[in-house]
């Protein structure tokens, strides 16, 4: 789905987003793209005490959806709460657990700025281990990783970030980090969760 050419009008209201998101449907992609995966392995080798978990959604969404969604006000609808609570999206991420206010923390970002921090974490490392390639081994990984979750369009996708520890599963240390991005024109979220401990 196209999001890009959406004419989704002015905005709406809570009401009105409220009624669409119960036609909006999120559909994991199945089998993950290898970049993605091999992203997520090399975060869990640096991150020995928590790990990574990547996931992958084509998102069906209803013309208020679509606006909260292609602009940076999911804040405003409590858009994370409602999205990792639905039930394709949970069972995705198992290991999570119960969510806090904090999930309300996400902020709006870049593509291009997300995916140079994602970089940049990568090569940094976890507490207790850093990355043992060479600087061209993480931008290779960072690239394809992209390329996975946008086709490297940067200017068609929205992301989101959030280093808060908004659910259980993260370790409220150091190294909480959690990515989402959009990808305006296919209509696909990708999301990359991030934790470790010393």
């Amino acid at each position: 789905m196209d999001y890009r050419r959406l004419d989704c009008g002015n905005r709406p209201t809570l009401d009105q987003f409220m009624d669409d998101w119960g036609r909006t449907a999120f559909h994991a992609v199945r089998p993950l793209d290898p970049r993605l995966t091999a992203m997520a392995r090399a975060l869990s080798k640096t991150h020995v005490n928590g790990g990574a978990q990547v996931a992958q959604f084509e998102v069906v969404a209803t013309e208020a959806v679509a606006w909260v969604l292609t602009r940076n006000r999911l804040d405003k609808f409590a858009f994370m709460e409602r999205f990792f609570e639905a039930p394709s999206v949970a069972a995705e991420f198992p290991r999570l657990g119960q969510t806090n206010e904090r999930i309300g923390e996400f902020a709006a970002s870049s593509a291009e700025n997300s995916a140079t921090n994602l970089a940049a974490l990568l090569r940094k490392g976890g507490a207790y281990r850093g990355f043992k390639g060479t600087q061209d081994d993480v931008v290779k990984l960072a690239n394809q990783f992209m390329s996975a979750v946008c086709e490297a369009r940067f200017p068609e996708t929205t992301a989101w970030t959030n280093d808060s520890a908004w659910a259980q599963w993260f370790r409220n240390v150091a190294w909480d980090a959690s990515y989402f991005w959009f990808d305006t024109r296919r209509g696909i979220a990708t999301i990359l969760l991030i934790t470790d401990t010393d």
